[in-house]
């Protein structure tokens, strides 16, 4: 069965926290699909969540990471939530409510095109039961652009990862970050 991971390449992670090793330990367990580390196929989505950590935290600058994605084997575990159904639901209100974690190497779907509270307060209110399944998917607008996410939740998928650029916006501007060598 074709997955929709295995059409991907590329990918990119935004963050104003620059690091050189993945640590998963550093992530969040109440995030769409738990602890892990979340890119996107999209520069541009990458580069929004950058500054959206930035202004957060103001720090001054903000990084995207490019990764080159090598074949992702038919063994590792993999959970595409590409419909926006009940499945999908359920499982992102029991991750942003409980923390709970799953077995899964690499967890990825399109992204919900509503930001911030108007999407937290409908999963809230379904994971309580103030709203239900059905109230919530037509509360929670779908994105018709381009938007995803990707969370790589193990050492083994991390693996599969290897950094080709980096980019740091400062200033205003986004360039392509050369380390200076020591």
């Amino acid at each position: 069965m074709k997955r929709k991971i295995d059409e991907i390449k590329t990918l990119y992670h935004g963050t104003d926290i620059y690091h050189e090793q993945i640590d998963l330990r550093r992530s969040n367990s109440f995030k769409d699909f738990g602890r892990g580390y979340y890119m996107t196929s999209y520069r541009r989505q990458a580069m929004d969540w950058a500054a959206v950590k930035n202004r957060r935290h103001k720090v001054g600058e903000s990084w995207v990471f490019e990764y080159e994605l090598a074949p992702v084997p038919d063994g590792m575990n993999v959970k595409e939530l590409l419909r926006y159904n009940r499945e999908w639901l359920d499982f992102i209100a029991k991750r942003r409510i409980s923390g709970e974690e799953t077995p899964f190497d690499i967890v990825y779907d399109r992204m919900a095109d509503n930001k911030g509270d108007t999407l937290s307060k409908t999963v809230q209110g379904y994971a309580y039961g103030y709203v239900s399944a059905q109230e919530a998917l037509e509360i929670i607008r779908f994105s018709r652009g381009e938007r995803d996410q990707y969370c790589f939740k193990t050492q083994r998928a991390i693996a599969l990862l290897k950094r080709t650029r980096t980019y740091r916006y400062e200033n205003g501007i986004w360039r392509e970050w050369k380390e200076e060598p020591l």
